[in-house]
């Protein structure tokens, strides 16, 4: 009984994994391209700031008016052009998923069944494990796998400006 119901965490585990991981690779999505969304940004909100000719850096919010943002680095404001601008994005984290703990119960079940069929498990013993066992690890590894961040992007400078 021990092995099979290792086997079956081991499969629904390595099926979490592929879960975190395809979520992991999606792109960021872009919500806006205007600059009036930028406008209507909080004072405090973490960003990620990137301008003409440097990577993205975190900086937190300040004011932002038609022409310029202006952003605080460890207590230090700057004011950086609109034209100078060339991303803005933030982060949002998602906790949970009942979409991947359903997924996980199921694939969990699933493994229970299989694991039945092969005969692994003692006479009394196959039910709990179908049943209860391997569908609940199967969803609390699929519920985890669906924690994860994702990268918004507020504002992209169009290719068509000019710089």
């Amino acid at each position: 009984m021990k092995l099979c119901f290792r086997s079956a965490l081991a499969l629904t585990l390595a099926f979490a994994v592929c879960v975190q991981a395809a979520a992991q690779q999606r792109p960021p999505p872009v919500i806006s391209s205007g600059w009036a969304d930028v406008i209507r940004l909080k004072p405090g909100t973490l960003i990620s700031l990137r301008v003409t000719g440097r990577t993205g850096q975190p900086r937190t919010v300040v004011s932002a008016d038609e022409d310029t943002l202006a952003v605080s680095n460890s207590g230090v404001t700057e004011h950086v052009s609109r034209d100078d601008v060339q991303e803005i994005a933030y982060d949002v984290t998602r906790r949970g998923s009942a979409k991947g703990a359903i997924v996980g119960a199921a694939v969990g079940f699933g493994v229970g069944i299989f694991s039945a069929f092969l005969g692994r498990y003692s006479r009394g013993a196959w039910p709990v494990s179908v049943f209860v066992l391997a569908p609940i690890a199967g969803a609390g590894l699929g519920s985890m796998a669906g924690n994860h961040v994702d990268r918004i992007v507020l504002y992209r400078k169009a290719s068509n400006e000019h710089d």
